[in-house]
This record gives structure tokens, sequence and C-alpha cells, in this order.
């Protein structure tokens, strides 16, 4: 590996990789967001559902009724908010920088910022397809 790998390494290295193709992970550096399964049930959901919908702001009654359309709660909008909130410490955890820099609150709701630092592997694939398959030497 020479100068130019380690320094590309380093600079992939200091951003919130989410891979959403195959199994649901999301790290930063070497640290991984939910490796105490079940645990985080709720709050990786809404991680998936921010980072599918990232491109737009929703309602706080959209995001309950899509993701738990069967849960009956007294105040859904609370229980929302505690949920982003521990999503929120759960990214400091893992100590991403400004970790409540990545979900924005809205007039009603909340959004994914797509200003922050992060990856997705399905952008990545999808980057690639569109490249075509000159893209790749073989």
């Amino acid at each position: 590996m020479d100068n130019h790998d380690t320094e590309r390494e380093q600079r992939t290295d200091d951003i919130l990789k989410i891979h959403t193709l195959g199994r649901f992970q999301v790290s930063y550096g070497d640290k991984k967001l939910f490796e105490e399964t079940g645990r985080y049930q709720k709050i990786g959901d809404l991680l998936m559902y921010f980072i599918t919908y990232r491109n737009k702001p929703a309602a706080s009654e959209v995001i309950i009724e899509t993701l738990w359309p069967d849960s009956e709660y007294a105040n859904p909008k609370n229980v929302l908010k505690n949920l982003v909130y521990r999503l929120k410490q759960s990214l400091e955890k893992i100590e991403v920088p400004n970790p409540k820099s990545y979900i924005t609150s809205t007039y009603g709701g909340y959004s994914w910022n797509n200003k922050a630092r992060f990856w997705v592997d399905a952008d990545e694939f999808e980057k690639l397809i569109a490249a075509g398959p000159g893209y790749f030497k073989i």
C-alpha cells in the first residue's frame, strides 16, 4: 500500500458509512452502530426510514404510521421525538462528529441532513451502474 492508498483510506474512515445492500449496517471508523441486535430495532428502523426518504422531510405522523402502523401510542409525537434523540445519542456513542446535525427538525417533522458527511453503498452502486460497463476493466 502506498501513501496515496493510506491517504484515501483515512479520508473514507472519517465518514459515516451506511450499508443498505444486504445486512443493514452503520459504522464510523471501526465502530458499528447496531452491534446489539434487537435492542435498537426501532432506532434502526427510524434510521433506515431517514436514509430511504432522505430527499424529503416528513411529518411526524407520516413517519410513525409508515414505520409502526399497528402501534397505538398515547403521544406518538413524543415517542418519535424520543427515538430521534436516542438515534442521535447512538451516533454520538460511536464518536460521529456533530451527531446532532444528521437529523434535522422541520416544522412538524424531521428530515435527514444531506449536507452531513455520510456514504451510502446503494448510492455508490447506482453511480457504478450509471457509469456503464466501460467503467470496469477486466
